[in-house]
Formats: structure tokens, sequence, C-alpha cells
């Protein structure tokens, strides 16, 4: 009250208009491992689910829309806490491995690691960098001796935090159908791991040499064959 000079507490008899864009925003406190923690149930169900549509859960939760970058933060680390971090997939590919040969005598597994280095290029001991890894299953083996001579060979970008690419061989049986013959997880798709798969694929599965190539001619296939 500027006569008195003082403040005055009084009570406003109206309706109450606050709109509710305050609570639509994004809240500081409202980080990616909370985001985590309220979509995990998604996750399990729907590893796939789109970031757009995990925003939506958290603001009917809570009642903000968090930027799509916290959203997908949130979605890494639900999915870590459900299968597992990269890291620590990838560090069990040797129990796979074993697990899976144990289960399938016969089962080819060949991969393949680097040595780690310091910035100084002094190796670190015991301790490995996995680089590629080829597989291919017994009953795959033993039925491509029933399969016509023709291979079919593609190969797929991985999404993943980590890049690379998955290499593929196919056969056709006797009814000219698609049969599975070998896989392989590589750096890229490129000349050198085209030629490893090859390699692989011929000492463990394949033997034989009257055998045609089906492809799309990529560059690393066409010099790794030769043609």
């Amino acid at each position: 009250m500027k006569r008195k000079g003082a403040w005055v507490i009084r009570k406003a008899e109206t309706i109450h208009t606050c709109s509710s864009s305050i609570l639509s925003q994004d809240h500081r406190q409202l980080k990616a491992k909370k985001v985590g923690r309220t979509i995990k149930h998604l996750i399990e169900a729907q590893p796939d689910i789109k970031v757009k549509a995990i925003m939506a859960e958290v603001k009917d939760r809570h009642s903000y829309t968090i930027r799509y970058k916290k959203a997908w933060h949130g979605k890494q680390k639900a999915m870590a806490e459900v299968y597992g971090d990269w890291e620590d997939s990838y560090a069990l590919l040797p129990r796979l491995m074993g697990a899976m040969e144990e289960s399938n005598p016969g089962t080819v597994f060949v991969p393949v690691y680097n040595n780690v280095y310091t910035e100084d290029q002094v190796r670190v001991q015991d301790k490995l960098m996995f680089h590629r890894l080829f597989w291919a299953f017994k009953p795959c083996i033993d039925g491509f001796g029933f399969c016509i001579p023709v291979i079919q060979v593609d190969g797929t970008f991985l999404t993943g935090k980590y890049k690379g690419c998955l290499l593929i061989a196919t056969g056709v049986d006797g009814n000219r159908r698609i049969f599975p013959l070998a896989f392989a997880l590589v750096e890229g798709e490129n000349s050198l791991s085209w030629a490893w798969f090859f390699d692989q694929l011929h000492e463990h599965v394949t033997q034989r040499e009257d055998i045609t190539i089906i492809s799309d001619r990529h560059a690393g296939i066409r010099n790794a064959v030769g043609g």
C-alpha cells in the first residue's frame, strides 16, 4: 500500500486460472534414470518401443513433457537394467559360445580378438578386444550336403551402440527353400571382412568348389571372390 508504505496480504475471491503449461515443461529433477524406472515395464513388453511413445508415457505418469534426448537416454538405462549393457553383453560372448557348443556338438565358432594398447602404444596384458566372430551350427553344416550348390550372401548394418555388420550365408534345399548356413559379426562390410567370411565358410561349411554365389555385388564381395 503506497500510502502506508507496507505490504498487505489479501485473498482473491476469483476462479483459479493458472494453466498447466508449467507442468507440461521438462523438469530438471526428472532425470534419465527416473525415466528408465518409469518405462521399465514397457521395455520388458516391447524392447523396440519408439522414443515418442516413451515421452507420452512419462507425460501421462508425471505430467511433464521431457525432451527427446532425455527419453532416449532413459530407454538406454531401462534396456541396460532389463537386458544388461553393451559391454557386459560382448563380455558374455565366450560363455555364450561355450554353452552353444555344449548344447550343439559339432557347432563351429571362430572368434577373433585384438590386443589392447594404451595411448603410448603399450600392450595391456591379459586384456583383449572383440573383433570378429563366425559361427555355423552343426545341423546346418550337415544339411548343406543335401542342398543345391548355390549360396546367397548378404550383410546388414548393426544399429546398436557398437557399429558393425552381420554377414549371412544361406543355401537352397531340394524344395527351393532358404536354408541357413553361417553367420558372422564383423567390423564392417568391406573386402577384408568378406574375404575372412568366405574363408571360414569354405573351411567349415561348404568345402566344395562347384558353388555359385548370389549377392548384391557389393564391392567388398567382388574383391573377396575376385569377380
